[in-house]
């Protein structure tokens, strides 16, 4: 026993033409050529990465997120995303209700019923809220604050919030799916102004946010989004001159593709660090996975699940520091409470039983990922850099160009999906003949 320990431990170096050989030899009429895939625009995998592949070391603690003070009972926010209803005692109950269940924070889609009923007995200094309305306007955002600061006096107590609406993302969203028009800036000046005079008050507040997920749904590809996330950065920095420790959180969408999804989130801290590098500030960067809409269909709800899992544990290896999934009948209507105990239950497992959170960085050395992080920031770099020589981010969005390349995207994808080139299982292919159906209620 300890001979064959001993072969195993003391075994030769291998060889890359031995590889080759052994490789093509299984794959028969195939070659390596046909084993790599494009993930985006110019950026390929390959079937086999080795250390030759770094150009350089992208393996230091920004990409990886790495902290002194890791969290292991806490390593990220479980976020519930609490469905909307005209009865102020019903949503005090599902807000209660989430918080006992397991979830250490909510999001809630409106704030213009009677705030002191809906968060009854909701301690906001150790259970964060986050208000993530997409069509809330400028007073709906001041009450939020206004609560928040009467809370504060209250309690005498900090409460921890968040205004997770981007300012310029919510604005070409809105724009595309419900035909309102804003000024990207005006409203980024707004929140200055709300963050300004309440700033003493509201230590544990961001007012900041700026959201991947709806650049995705726009039909931002990988690169895009982290481009238009780091150039909503600079624009606040150009504006925003009192800047240092300012909070300021980036939600980034977690699709099936479960490598991209981690190397995405680890280029990002790399970008976000050398925008801090050069414009000589240090943020308190909050990073928050968001299951993308596009896991979601209504043909395939149960299977629905499988993609939330898959998205989430991606957002967990990562290192993210809240993570939002959607409840599998999202795309139907408002969640039963099995499928919210389901969606509860998946953060649960992953934090307390699978052990992620104990580890900092559990992708960190895959030279596979590596790569894909070097090549993502590396690229996205490149296109912040164009985007600033063309007036940054608000100049962008007005440009017709650019819009059309965000519908180009949208409809490439639907297309790919009608015609079954992109699979997705219980929608075009492997369709459940007799489906049980889920019974919800419509949203209100």
């Amino acid at each position: 026993m300890d001979k064959n320990l001993n072969k195993y431990l003391h075994s030769s170096e291998g060889n890359l033409d031995e590889w080759e050989k052994i490789a093509l030899k299984s794959l028969k009429s195939s070659s390596l050529e046909d084993l790599s895939s494009e993930y985006d625009n110019g950026l390929y995998r390959k079937p086999l990465y080795t250390k030759e592949d770094l150009k350089k070391d992208t393996s230091y603690s920004s990409a990886r997120g790495l902290s002194e003070n890791n969290n292991t009972d806490l390593p990220w926010h479980i976020c519930s995303i609490i469905d909307d209803t005209s009865d102020v005692n019903l949503l005090n109950t599902r807000v209660l209700g989430e918080l006992e269940r397991g979830a250490s924070s909510f999001e809630l889609p409106s704030f213009s019923k009677n705030p002191k009923r809906v968060l009854n007995k909701v301690d906001l200094s150790i259970a964060p809220i986050y208000l993530r309305n997409l069509k809330c306007n400028e007073n709906e955002i001041k009450d939020f604050v206004n609560f928040l600061l009467e809370w504060r006096k209250i309690n005498k107590k900090d409460p921890c919030a968040g205004i997770d609406v981007d300012p310029i993302a919510t604005d070409i969203w809105n724009n595309y799916f419900s035909n309102s028009n804003n000024n990207s800036k005006d409203r980024l000046k707004d929140l200055i102004s709300l963050k300004e005079n309440s700033q003493n008050d509201l230590i544990n507040v961001n007012f900041f946010h700026f959201d991947g997920s709806l650049w995705n749904d726009l039909g931002a590809s990988l690169i895009d989004e982290i481009s238009l996330l780091a150039s909503s950065l600079i624009e606040l920095l150009r504006i925003y001159k009192n800047n240092n420790k300012l909070k300021v959180s980036f939600c980034y969408s977690l699709s099936t593709d479960f490598f991209s999804n981690i190397a995405k989130v680890r280029a990002s801290r790399l970008v976000l660090t050398n925008l801090m590098n050069h414009f000589e500030v240090d943020l308190d960067i909050t990073h928050i996975g968001r299951t993308s809409s596009s896991l979601f269909y209504k043909e395939s709800p149960w299977i629905n699940q499988l993609r939330v899992t898959n998205a989430g544990l991606s957002g967990a290896i990562a290192g993210v520091d809240r993570l939002v999934c959607h409840p599998l009948t999202s795309k139907l209507g408002q969640a039963p409470e099995f499928v919210r105990r389901l969606t509860r239950n998946t953060h649960i497992i992953l934090q307390e039983e699978s052990h992620i959170g104990k580890i900092q960085d559990p992708s960190g050395g895959s030279f596979y990922l590596e790569k894909l992080t070097e090549d993502i920031a590396r690229e996205a770099w490149k296109r912040i850099k164009e985007i600033e020589e063309n007036k940054g981010i608000t100049n962008l969005i007005q440009n017709k160009k650019f819009l059309n390349h965000l519908e180009k995207n949208r409809n490439n994808e639907i297309d790919k999906i009608s015609s079954g080139q992109i699979k997705r299982v219980g929608v075009n292919t492997y369709q459940d003949p007799n489906p049980r159906e889920i019974k919800v209620k419509p949203y209100e």
